[in-house]
């Protein structure tokens, strides 16, 4: 009877031989482009179509088109402008990183450098995160369109749908944060070239002779000349296509970790709402068993029902550390990744705009970047936190069930279930740091070290 009841409860997936669109409601849809905006272009094609990896890439893939299958025109043209982005990424990632090893007379222009070549490498970090994880991901995917955890014994309480109200609200918040991030990083960028044409900033003579041209966007080496405009129009719109790419891939990393975090967190919240109302769920079920209102906690009966209520929990809490496993796989070397950028990023910054005869436009450009990178790490960082916070009340409220007034079984059980809760739900970036508040305090902490470091090292260079 339970299996039949959990068949119905998960999503059939045998039918995924069927278009998408018949399998899923167009609210799964929503939630799986939502999900899945970080396969953009690589995951289609490189995932291994066995049953753990193609069983879930196909239909998506269909439904994506239109059609029950994939038409040729449109598979040719994907496969076209897949192969563009995949030439233009490693034409640029080449070009910056030259161009960094050319820049060294200029420590502004340097370190500016410096950050746009590691957002690339971190750009290409996270796809390759995503191709050595592609079948965890397509676990955490499918997992993740299962929905929210429904309780066999049927209770839903109001709370339920309030903490579901809060979530989204909480996403919605969430979400504008790398939109914001991306347009002030966009502004303070922009501003640079045209501050520096009014102020009539002159480039360093050794990168002219570098072959450094300031024709483009962003000062960079190219190895041939760039003399024509037509030349510079069409490098200047590859150079913001590529741009393009690293921004999406960046912020789509950014969505996908607020979307699953976020859903880690209400599953934990609905989690401890349901053991704190499992008198209610207890009575529930022993009146539509039994036929009674009335009952005795003593009563086998009863004590049989507070068994399955707690049951329950034990399942959705396995749920929880499942998906929670699933989604560390892919997510905490990412984060890794970004937090070490990000600790380069807010050293060279801090450095910069502590200097002496820096232009306004640098201040300003090294201001937004190191203002993006912080909000990134905080939101990264309390989002982790939150759910670290949340593992503490589920073992307080198991912790503060009656088990006392329940029956020796059960009292096991809850002793099970109490060791289970004990498990830390931090994600650890290569295994040796948590991601939580401290993390984002060392962060800060470590490039103001540097800043320091720097500081001094010029004190004992005038000294000398």
């Amino acid at each position: 009877m339970k299996s039949e009841q959990k068949s119905q409860r998960s999503i059939n997936y045998s039918r995924y031989d069927e278009p998408f669109s018949q399998c899923l409601s167009s609210w799964h849809k929503a939630e799986a482009v939502k999900l899945l905006i970080l396969l953009l272009q690589i995951q289609e094609y490189l995932l291994p179509q066995d049953h753990d990896g193609g069983i879930l890439a196909r239909p998506i893939l269909r439904w994506r088109v239109g059609t029950g299958g994939v038409r040729a025109d449109k598979m040719a043209l994907m496969s076209i402008v897949v192969s563009l982005s995949i030439a233009v990424y490693a034409f640029y990632i080449v070009l910056f990183t030259i161009t960094c090893s050319f820049a060294t007379d200029d420590f502004v222009l340097w370190s500016e450098l410096i950050h746009h070549t590691s957002l690339m490498y971190l750009g290409i970090f996270i796809r390759s995160v995503l191709i050595l994880e592609a079948k965890e991901m397509i676990k955490l995917a499918r997992d993740y369109l299962d929905g929210i955890y429904h309780y066999e014994e049927g209770y839903v309480d109001p709370i339920f749908q309030q903490l579901q109200d809060k979530s989204r609200k909480l996403q919605r918040k969430l979400f504008m944060l790398p939109l914001f991030i991306v347009l002030v990083t966009g502004i303070a960028l922009g501003l640079k070239p045209l501050l520096d044409d009014v102020n009539e900033v002159e480039p360093h003579p050794k990168l002219l002779e570098n072959g450094i041209t300031y024709r483009s966007l962003i000062p960079i080496f190219y190895p041939f000349n760039n003399e024509n405009t037509y030349q510079v129009l069409l490098m200047n719109g590859a150079l913001l296509y590529f741009a393009f790419l690293v921004v999406v891939t960046v912020i789509a990393a950014d969505l996908l970790f607020i979307r699953v975090s976020c859903r880690i967190s209400l599953e934990i919240a609905i989690l401890v709402e349901s053991l704190n109302l499992i008198d209610k769920r207890a009575k529930r079920l022993y009146a539509r068993k039994y036929g009674l209102n009335k009952k005795n906690e003593s009563w086998p009966l009863y004590q049989d029902c507070i068994e399955e209520c707690i049951k329950e929990n034990v399942k959705h809490h396995q749920k929880i550390i499942i998906f929670y496993e699933q989604f560390s796989a892919v997510a905490a070397p990412a984060i890794g990744g970004g937090f070490f950028t990000c600790t380069i990023v807010l050293g060279l910054g801090m450095i910069v705009v502590n200097m002496d005869n820096v232009n306004i436009s640098d201040i300003i450009a090294f201001v937004g970047t190191v203002f993006a990178e912080m909000m990134n790490a905080f939101m990264i960082s309390w989002m982790s936190e939150k759910i670290g916070e949340q593992n503490y009340e589920l073992y307080n409220a198991v912790y503060n069930l009656k088990w006392f007034k329940w029956r020796q079984s059960n009292k096991k059980l809850v002793i099970t279930f109490l060791d289970g809760t004990r498990q830390p739900l931090f994600l650890i970036a290569f295994g040796m740091a948590t991601i939580n508040m401290e993390a984002f305090g060392s962060v800060v902490n470590t490039a103001y070290s540097f800043l320091n470091l720097v500081n001094a090292s010029e004190t004992l260079e005038e000294k000398k």
